[in-house]
């Protein structure tokens, strides 16, 4: 299209040269002509006068013929560049094309795996629309047991599931309308409104549980004999499961962080949910005891871009002579499941909020306690039986065992040692171990009698070993 405007510009110059060249011809000859006619000197006057107009119209076309060479060029090089372009144009398009098939592709599956499951959810509802039409037959039925009509959403003393009070409700209603002919049929529309509503609030509670153990990933649970690997990688799992990040610390509270930590506390059971509650959920910030205030950096991030050098006598124990990327390290190098914070001396505390550049000479305190500082503070200090094991004695073992022994046992024993045990435990000594003395004289090793060891079975010994352990 532009080539060809191009061609007809030129073809346009070249007419017009054309029509004044045959303009200037047609002159001459009429000058010519006048030669004959005319005096000699109004001849060269009538030349004059024409050379000079025809020299300023040579000047005119000149300057047009000029101008449009110029546009030519430029047209010329705008079609090299539109030219370049549609290529790199083509190419984008087939990259777009083969980005839409992939996304069509997807997308169909998708819409097949919705109509799975919405054939899944259809089969399902007609399951509930049965399970209704069967409810309906038992309100019936124990409508039919009642003798005087109850009001109010009382619940059935001798039936262990509170969920069927509505049901209940229900009962009453019906019966209120069956022997009072007053009873309006809107307070009967309300209470059957409100049984379909806790109906439909069932079964869309049933439909969120289906989708979220659709993974088989059961809820995980911490005690004092579990693997804490073991564990975190469960829920790992389960926080995915559920779209909760514990890195999220965006938007209005609660955030990812929140959610995650205070589902990190439900997976507690026993003897760790204690731990738990009088390590982390009690205390408040987090401190460094390493690192000193006397930084000048405003935050820990600032920190972290310091050179060993340039913190110096701020950090202490292992934090000494480390750069400030090894004692606090950054989101972007540990996520929340893998942080350390054993160079910076990370631990729980109460102390309020001292800031980096404080210049106070106290060791730096952040606000709050993060998902990823409980679980380091988890891994590193919570005390599993097995580690607890390893560090007693064959003794220490056989005085936690006595010490955990059932007081009816102990009453049994013809032992003398198991009766000084019994002892302690009678009066309501909480530790038997009250001097040294007082352990050499209770736990003395002594052998058992045999008509106590008949008379304590393999299953109480587990039993008491476990109550031991715990």
């Amino acid at each position: 299209m532009i080539s060809g405007k191009s061609g007809r510009i030129e073809l346009y110059l070249r007419h017009k040269l054309e029509v004044y060249e045959k303009s200037l011809n047609r002159k001459r000859k009429n000058m010519a002509q006048e030669k004959v006619l005319r005096p000699r000197s109004c001849e060269l006057q009538t030349e004059v006068d024409s050379n000079r107009q025809n020299e300023r119209q040579i000047r005119e076309l000149e300057q047009e013929y000029s101008q449009y060479e110029q546009e030519i060029q430029n047209l010329n090089r705008e079609i090299e560049r539109l030219e370049n372009a549609s290529e790199e144009e083509i190419a984008e398009l087939k990259s777009e094309i083969s980005s839409l098939k992939n996304k069509l592709y997807q997308t169909k599956k998708d819409v097949r795996d919705k109509e799975k499951y919405i054939s899944s959810l259809e089969a399902r509802l007609v399951e509930s629309e049965e399970q209704v039409k069967k409810l309906r037959c038992q309100i019936k039925t124990i409508s039919s047991w009642k003798n005087s009509p109850e009001r109010g959403n009382s619940l059935n003393l001798y039936n262990s599931d509170d969920n069927m009070a509505t049901i209940i409700e229900l009962a009453n209603a019906i019966d209120s309308f069956v022997d009072n002919q007053s009873t309006t049929r809107a307070i009967i529309a309300d209470q059957v409104k409100r049984a379909t509503r806790q109906i439909r609030r069932k079964e869309t509670t049933l439909q969120q549980n289906l989708i979220l153990n659709m993974a088989g990933i059961p809820h995980p649970y911490f005690d004092c004999d579990d693997s804490i690997p073991d564990f975190l990688a469960q829920l790992r799992l389960d926080l995915q499961n559920r779209g909760i990040d514990p890195n999220d610390n965006v938007g209005d509270p609660p955030t990812g962080r929140d959610n995650a930590i205070g589902h990190l506390r439900t997976c507690m059971r026993g003897r760790t949910l204690k731990w738990f509650d009088n390590e982390i959920t009690t205390k408040q910030n987090w401190e460094l005891t390493n690192l000193l205030d006397n930084t000048g950096q405003a935050n820990l991030v600032a920190v972290n871009g310091r050179t060993a050098l340039q913190i110096g006598a701020n950090a202490l124990n292992e934090a000494v002579g480390q750069p400030g990327n090894a004692i606090v390290k950054l989101r972007a190098v540990e996520d929340a499941w893998n942080e350390d914070w054993r160079i910076a001396g990370g631990r729980p505390t109460n102390d309020p909020v001292n800031a980096p550049n404080a210049n106070a000479g106290n060791t730096v305190v952040v606000a709050g306690i993060r998902f990823g500082q409980a679980v380091w503070w988890l891994k590193t200090h919570f005390p599993t039986i097995e580690e607890e094991l390893q560090d007693l004695t064959p003794e220490e073992l056989r005085r936690k065992f006595l010490d955990a022994l059932p007081l009816p046992w102990l009453e049994k024993a013809e032992d003398i040692e198991l009766r000084q045990i019994t002892k302690h435990k009678r009066d309501r000594i909480s530790d038997p171990l009250i001097s040294n003395r007082a352990s050499w004289q209770i736990y003395k090793s002594s052998p058992v009698s045999t008509s106590q060891q008949q008379g304590i079975s393999l299953e109480d010994m587990q039993k008491a070993i476990q109550n031991a352990l715990a």
